[in-house]
């Protein structure tokens, strides 16, 4: 082939190729780069010091008016077209940067000018490259200012607080914490601020026994940058109420002995005895009405005035734990018992964990195949109706749910070994029990509230078990909106979201079961940023770094301008143009009649 029939085919097969390419960019000269300028309208901004220095920078942007284009937006709670950047209202209740820079459309802009004071406060972490492109950060307001402010409140049961204090001062300072409840200050305490960093201390918070709600300030200082962080509001959780425990027991004996020993050790219960030391010899009165009744170490041979005392209590819907150390429970009282009792045994053997609260009233146990002998492929079938709570370390009870009373039974043959080889774990079971008899539908949470508005949602979760395998899920109901769940450690987790304003109550999910701790959850707005002359550098540093920007001075706005590209780009479609169909189609009809002409095939 000569020369000429090579190039021939050479472009038409380059041209073939170019027509199936999609899209080419290429470049288009002469025009002038596109900027986002996204400007914090929040009422932080509108002191007379940032209001000074912003409209500096409007008159240094409309002296770039012929080398940029430039496409205006304001955000605080929501992002905004901003018509007229020399008119912006700084009235915004409070700014969320990560909202507005997830909201904004880049396509065609060459880089974003963030003009804003740092004070992000949305729900969201600045985590990350957010941002396709260069995003340049400007700060109003001072530097450096004298700053205090409560970081975070954290309940860590019903009557202690954990609060963190931030500062950034450069050296030790001494200020005031006051508590105040329905207006009134209940409690004060002065406290030594760390130097440039975080303080964290534990104070004890008085209680009614109600859901009360408090107001806790910590006072500002001279010259402070801003106030609206020195003030949160948040709700303890109900202090748990004394119960009244009744404990019957049929006989004076060991066992007897060491359940009155496991009641006696635990907190928070008022406790009273009817044992029968000989058929009609009671020791100690009855209680009249209590919260629960404690039946046990129960044989055949409580009396027929004990067994009614146990059936009177029933009728008035009494919770009832019964813990039986025979076969067969006393004829007057088995309609009561919501599991019928085995003469199966739990496996202790490894990989189980033995515990006494393995041993249960249970309609059956036995290995999924006959004759197995792996304890793993054990399994518990329990009566209709009954529920398998987790206790310490996972062992586990079951509770019957009758529909005339709330009942626990648990059968423990070899009570007094049982209880000796895990002293702690029956102690935790009596206690786990109790709370299950008495929480009903909330069992085992509970809940205080630790911040409450549209901006935030902050509730302080407590298990009275142990919660393992699985987590838990929480939502707000009626609406089901879902929460984030984080552990801090097995019997506490943090739980947060922004759900809008309005009132709500907890919805938990846990081990196939679901529980709705007692108590309301009120959601109002947040309030509006205060006035501010400061500035937080440090994150708008930062956010400008993780996407390619700078922190820029309104005098090196000119530069930053002048560096962005000038060559803009625009998508050419080969197949969509006409000129280079019939270019590549002629050069097929050349190739071809040349080759006829040179007689090649």
């Amino acid at each position: 082939m000569k020369p000429l029939d090579w190039i021939l085919r050479g472009l038409i097969l380059a041209g073939l190729a170019t027509l199936f390419i999609p899209s080419i960019p290429l470049p288009r000269p002469g025009t002038r780069p596109r900027l986002i300028l996204l400007v914090d309208a929040s009422s932080s901004m509108s002191s007379e010091e940032k209001q000074n220095q912003y409209h500096e920078l409007v008159a240094e942007l409309e002296g770039l008016q012929g080398s940029v284009v430039l496409d205006a937006y304001r955000f605080a709670d929501s992002l905004a077209p901003l018509k007229n950047p020399a008119g912006v209202k700084f009235n915004g209740r409070r700014s969320d940067i990560h909202a507005a820079l997830g909201s904004l459309d880049t396509k065609g802009a060459d880089a974003i000018l963030l003009v804003s004071d740092g004070r992000h406060n949305g729900p969201d972490e600045l985590e990350g490259k957010l941002l396709p492109i260069p995003l340049h950060a400007l700060a109003i307001g001072a530097k450096n200012l004298p700053d205090i402010g409560i970081e975070e409140l954290q309940m860590l049961d019903s009557t202690q607080l954990r609060v963190r204090l931030r500062s950034n001062l450069e050296a030790e300072t001494i200020s005031r914490l006051d508590f105040y409840r329905d207006g009134n200050k209940v409690a004060g305490r002065e406290v030594r601020l760390a130097a440039d960093g975080l303080t964290e201390l534990t104070v004890p918070i008085p209680q009614d026994g109600s859901r009360t709600t408090w107001r806790v300030k910590l006072d500002s200082l001279p010259l402070e940058d801003r106030l609206d962080n020195n003030t949160l509001v948040f709700r303890a959780p109900q202090k748990s109420r004394q119960l009244e425990v009744l404990f019957i027991a049929g006989t004076i004996s060991q066992e007897t002995e060491l359940i009155l020993a496991a009641l006696r050790n635990l907190s928070g219960i008022k406790l009273s005895t009817h044992v029968e030391v000989a058929p009609g010899r009671i020791v100690v009165g009855a209680t009249k009405r209590p919260d629960v009744l404690v039946v046990g170490p129960m044989r055949a041979d409580l009396s027929e005035r004990t067994q009614e005392l146990v059936r009177e209590a029933a009728k008035e819907a009494v919770s009832v734990m019964f813990i039986s150390a025979a076969k067969q429970a006393p004829s007057g009282l088995r309609d009561l018992i919501p599991l019928e009792a085995t003469n199966r045994r739990f496996d202790p053997s490894p990989p189980w964990q033995y515990s006494p609260l393995a041993e249960l009233l249970i309609a059956e146990w036995h290995p999924e195949t006959g004759g197995a002998e792996n304890p793993s492929q054990a399994m518990y079938v329990t009566k209709p109706g009954a529920q398998t709570l987790v206790g310490k370390d996972g062992a586990a009870f079951i509770a019957g749910a009758n529909e005339s009373v709330r009942t626990i039974g648990v059968e423990l043959p070899d009570l007094v070994s049982a209880i000796r080889r895990d002293r702690e774990g029956f102690s935790s079971f009596i206690r786990t029990a109790l709370a299950y008899l008495v929480e009903g539908e909330g069992f085992p949470f509970r809940f205080g509230v630790e911040e409450s508005t549209d901006a935030s949602l902050r509730l302080a979760l407590f298990s009275e078990v142990e919660v393992t395998g699985g987590g838990i899920q929480a939502w707000l109901m009626p609406d089901s909106h879902a929460l984030n769940v984080i552990p801090l450690s097995t019997n506490s987790f943090r739980l947060s979201g922004t759900p809008p304003a309005g009132a709500y109550r907890l919805g938990i999910s846990w081990n196939n079961q679901r529980f709705a701790p007692r108590g309301g959850i009120e959601i109002t707005p947040a309030p509006p940023e205060q006035p501010s002359r400061g500035a937080n550098y440090e994150l708008l540093a930062h956010l400008a770094w993780q996407n390619s920007g700078e922190l820029i001075t309104p005098e090196e706005l000119k530069d930053v301008v002048e560096s962005l590209p000038r060559r803009k780009t625009f998508n050419f479609k080969p197949l969509q143009n006409p000129l280079l169909v019939i270019l590549v189609v002629a050069l097929s009809l050349v190739e071809i009649w040349h080759r006829r002409k040179t007689g090649l095939p």
